[in-house]
């Protein structure tokens, strides 16, 4: 899937409802998506999986945050196959929480983000954050 960031207002992160430690963004252009350095000016392939754990459930899509002194939003779809998400947390409804989104990053400004991962649910808006830093210059 392709995709760009986008701006989004404070108001987006004002919205989550709940938060869950099921997800994580594994990688970043195959490397380790930790400390991944990030050139503003290009596209990068980000994958990783989401899931509810209180629902047994993966969402349709999820919208990939970089937070920082101002946000950016990418959406992708779920779906991919993620059996060793499936196995690690015992929830076999966690075989297809994986999602990949090449995006483009000509929109964002150059700085430090953090990972926020928002998922949508029925009257909710759910965040997990993976605990990973990326800069962008």
């Amino acid at each position: 899937m392709q995709g760009a960031f986008v701006p989004i207002g404070a108001d987006e992160l004002a919205k989550i409802t709940r938060t869950v430690p099921d997800c994580n963004l594994d990688s970043i252009d195959g490397k380790p998506a930790e400390g991944a350095v990030l050139d503003h000016a290009t596209k990068a392939i980000f994958s990783g999986w989401s899931a509810d754990g209180a629902n047994h459930s993966v969402p349709a899509y999820v919208r990939l945050v970089l937070k920082g002194v101002r946000d950016y939003a990418v959406q992708t779809g779920t779906g991919y196959l993620r059996l060793d998400v499936a196995q690690s947390t015992k929830q076999p409804a966690f075989a297809n929480s994986g999602y990949t989104v090449q995006a483009d990053l000509s929109a964002v400004a150059p700085g430090q983000y953090s990972i926020v991962i928002l998922q949508p649910a029925v009257g909710q808006t759910i965040s997990c954050t993976p605990g990973k830093q990326v800069t962008v210059r």
